[in-house]
């Protein structure tokens, strides 16, 4: 294995190889049409990934959101932001997110105000 590495290293013939795929690369990232490729590719691949019933990709996802969830569970500050954020988001995004329910119905919206108007310890 030491010899093959010095070899790569080393020989010129793997010089050439290397730098004919280097010239191939080079002329890939020219034409743009390598990015385009790509990224078709990596759609179509995550695309049917996540059609299958055992996604990867939704599984990783859904374990990143509950890691983040458990996360942010006994951070208060940040609670106190996203509920700020969600009152101030829910009712442009459905007449149905308005229901009391969701903590956007009056008393909910008093609540939060007279604790922003609070000083912070």
């Amino acid at each position: 294995m030491q010899d093959l590495i010095v070899e790569l290293q080393t020989s010129r013939g793997h010089r050439r190889i290397g730098k004919a795929w280097m010239r191939d690369c080079i002329q890939h990232l020219r034409k743009g049409d390598y990015y385009r490729a790509l990224w078709d590719h990596i759609r179509t691949r995550v695309k049917a990934d996540v059609d299958r019933e055992s996604s990867l990709v939704r599984s990783v996802t859904a374990s990143v959101l509950v890691s983040l969830g458990k996360g942010l569970w006994d951070e208060p500050a940040i609670q106190n932001k996203l509920n700020t954020w969600w009152l101030d988001l829910a009712p442009h995004c459905s007449s149905s997110l308005s229901r009391p329910d969701f903590g956007t119905d009056r008393r909910g919206r008093e609540k939060l105000e007279s604790e922003r108007s609070q000083p912070k310890n």
